[in-house]
């Protein structure tokens, strides 16, 4: 089924607009405040990423620490969380970086991805030895995760 995202918009937030332009004029005149664009390679939904620490492990998000309990607990891989080797990629700007991988899962270096930033991509193709897993396909390792550890979320403590 398409949705019309004026037609919703319109509906869902009674305003009257007829396509995003005119959506972006409204809330630019009736809300005071100014639409700009997002930097090319800026955190994108940093406030939902908790860092947090479990089973004496530091983790940068929860999905992480899901992912780190299926492979050792679950399939009895060898996971290793990476915390001093880097791989260098050059930027968007034409810039050397340093990039630090997330796992070694079996001695294979793996990168693990909720959403993927301008520079994430740069990273990806300058480094074809790296696992690139996204977030939305692992839904049956979350699964199997609640499954086997229907608390697992408990252990986990946000550091700040």
């Amino acid at each position: 089924m398409a949705v019309n995202i004026s037609e919703y918009i319109k509906q869902r937030h009674q305003v009257p607009i007829a396509n995003i332009s005119d959506y972006t004029e409204y809330i630019e005149h009736c809300c005071d405040v100014k639409l700009e664009s997002p930097k090319l390679n800026s955190p994108i939904k940093k406030s939902i990423i908790e860092k947090g620490i479990a089973e004496g492990q530091k983790f940068d998000s929860k999905f992480e620490y899901c992912f780190w309990l299926y492979h050792k607990y679950i399939k009895g891989n060898s996971i290793e969380r990476n915390s001093s080797e880097y791989l260098s990629y050059t930027n968007s700007d034409g810039k050397i970086k340093k990039y630090y991988f997330d796992f070694y899962v079996n001695g294979v270096k793996t990168e693990l991805k909720g959403y993927m930033r301008a520079d994430d991509f740069l990273k990806r193709d300058q480094h074809p030895e790296v696992n690139w897993i996204m977030q939305s396909d692992c839904k049956d390792i979350i699964k199997e995760v609640y499954k086997r550890f229907p608390h697992w979320k408990d252990n986990y403590l946000r550091r700040f």
